[in-house]
């Protein structure tokens, strides 16, 4: 399985959950995909497919039922919780649509806490840099209440962006936003990704954001088409 080209490789992978019945439902179907480092691919496909499913699995936030997993050439398929927050505090930033700020904390304090449960040093430098980078840096002590969608999203970036992942993980980023406001954070997503050589996997239901980047697959049911 191992290509020394590739920063994720999945094997086989499925997972099932318990459903509200008491009885296992079928999540993912034998998955196979394969990203080059510094690739952009999109995963396209209707709500319940999977997509989402398929991000938690690449984090290590779920873990499979059966298949493997290997990323940033680490096999996690059987790491336990501990090794894979390490591993995703080292490899893996992730924004989502809704945000996912802490509303208790101003945006540099996001950023900040991040970085120190990465294990980071020097984290109110590097915090900095990273609002500087998506151009927040005068918004820096306001609270997630007090900014904008696309403030907040631009937040969420800068964290995701702050311990310079391999692989950046987008769930539907532009989902909550204006089409304006969208297109600023797509074009602000890209260009750091590039900027940092950043593996990008994103997950949209925008046909036309999917088309910006160098793949597109499709996940129906379950099941991600053929990996080119």
């Amino acid at each position: 399985m191992r290509d020394v080209n590739n920063i994720i490789g999945i094997e086989n992978l499925s997972l099932n959950l318990l459903g509200p019945n008491g009885k296992q439902v079928s999540i993912l179907h034998n998955v196979n995909l394969n990203v080059q480092a510094g690739e952009s691919v999109s995963i396209v496909g209707p709500s319940g497919s999977g997509k989402t499913s398929l991000m938690m699995l690449i984090s290590g936030v779920e873990k499979a039922t059966s298949g493997q997993i290997e990323i940033a050439g680490q096999d996690i398929t059987h790491y336990n919780e501990d090794q894979l927050a390490a591993f995703r505090g080292e490899n893996i930033g992730v924004v989502f649509q809704n945000f996912h700020l802490i509303p208790t904390m101003t945006a540099f304090e996001n950023v900040s806490v991040s970085l120190e449960l990465a294990g980071h040093t020097d984290t109110e430098q590097k915090a900095l840099d990273s609002l500087k980078a998506v151009g927040l840096e005068k918004r820096m002590h306001h609270y997630p209440e007090q900014l904008s969608g696309g403030e907040q999203q631009r937040v969420a970036i800068a964290r995701a962006f702050a311990t310079h992942p391999k692989i950046l993980l987008a769930d539907e980023p532009t989902g909550n936003l204006d089409s304006e406001t969208g297109k600023l954070i797509v074009e602000l997503l890209f260009s750091l990704t590039v900027q940092y050589g950043t593996t990008l996997v994103l997950i949209t239901h925008d046909e036309k954001l999917a088309n910006k980047t160098s793949r597109k697959l499709v996940m129906k049911d379950g099941v991600l088409n053929s990996d080119a």
